[in-house]
C-alpha cells in the first residue's frame, strides 16, 4: 500500500491507468482480510461479548438500512448544497456518528422490542398476521 499512498502523494489523482492493478487486486485481498480477522474473533469467547452491540445492529439490519439512506440524504442534503465539494474526511467523521448512533439505537431498541419498525412491517405484510 505505500507504493500506492505515495503515487498518490506525488501525482494527485485517484484513478489512473498505472495503478489499475493495485486496485483491482488491493480491494480483494483487504475484504478477504477483514473477513478472515472477523471470523478469528468471533472464534475468541471474549470478543463475543465485545461484538454483542454489532449483532443487535445486525439483528435489525433492513430498518438500519433504510434509516442510515434516509438520515444522509436529509442531512448532507440539509447542510450541503453540493455534496461534491465536502471532502472525504467529512464523510467518513459523517459514517462513524451514523453508525454510532445507530448502534445507540440498536441497543436501546432491543431492550424492548423483539423486531425492527421495519422488520415488524415486512413480517405484517409477509405473514399477514
Amino acid at each position: 500500500s505505500y507504493p500506492i499512498i505515495y503515487y498518490f502523494i506525488k501525482t494527485n489523482v485517484y484513478y489512473s491507468q498505472d495503478i489499475q492493478l493495485w486496485i483491482l487486486f488491493g480491494g480483494k485481498t483487504l475484504a478477504i482480510f477483514y473477513i478472515c480477522t472477523l471470523l478469528r474473533t468471533c472464534e475468541n469467547k471474549k470478543y463475543i461479548e465485545w461484538l454483542q452491540p454489532f449483532m443487535n445492529v445486525g439483528k435489525y439490519a433492513l430498518t438500519n438500512y433504510i434509516s442510515q439512506s434516509i438520515l444522509t440524504l436529509v442531512i448532507l442534503s440539509l447542510y450541503f448544497k453540493d455534496v461534491s465539494h465536502v471532502y472525504y474526511w467529512q464523510l467518513c467523521i459523517f459514517g462513524l456518528l451514523i453508525i454510532f448512533v445507530q448502534i445507540i439505537f440498536s441497543e436501546i431498541w432491543s431492550k424492548h422490542f423483539r423486531y425492527g419498525p421495519i422488520e415488524w412491517v415486512w413480517r405484517k405484510g409477509v405473514y399477514k398476521k
